[in-house]
């Protein structure tokens, strides 16, 4: 995944940069069905500020306001929906299924698939707190645009 972002501060080999959230809706054929589009016409052009990666042949010619590139590797974002959407999911079926077993009826499937959930759920946080600082999943900074922007930027709050 590629994305435009603007430097809006560094520090040593990390950059903080501003991302505007962008919707795709255009160009897909679910638009109608989907809730991305919805959430973008109610958000329209929100600023996210997020750290990345610098390589260190590009540090010296990064300054404040500068357009980069980043990137984020397709297996870490094939990896990381299969946690976030696959663990839980999983979790809560074989919650469910344990629970009939050790509690005869309906209670018991739905108390064993809300455990099940709720322990998929820690799964997917411990996993986000275990990756967080693996360089492999970091976003990096992979070329400088020769474009400079001139919207207001705002402070991350670092």
């Amino acid at each position: 995944m590629k994305e435009q972002a603007v430097i809006v501060a560094l520090e040593g080999d990390t950059a903080w940069v501003q991302t505007r959230r962008q919707s795709s809706c255009n160009s897909c054929a679910a638009r109608n069905g989907c809730g991305q589009g919805l959430i973008a016409q109610v958000l329209p052009g929100r600023e996210h500020c997020i750290r990345v990666l610098v390589d260190r042949r590009l540090m010296p010619q990064l300054a404040l306001g500068d357009i980069v590139s980043i990137t984020v590797p397709d297996e870490v974002i094939l990896r990381a929906s299969m946690v976030v959407y696959m663990v839980p999911l999983l979790l809560l079926i074989v919650g469910a299924f344990s629970g009939t077993f050790l509690v005869p009826g309906d209670g018991g499937a739905i108390s064993g698939g809300l455990i099940g959930l709720l322990l998929g759920a820690a799964c997917v946080r411990w996993h986000a707190v275990a990756v967080r600082e693996d360089l492999g999943f970091q976003p990096r900074v992979t070329e400088k645009q020769h474009l400079s922007e001139s919207r207001k930027l705002v402070d991350c709050g670092r």
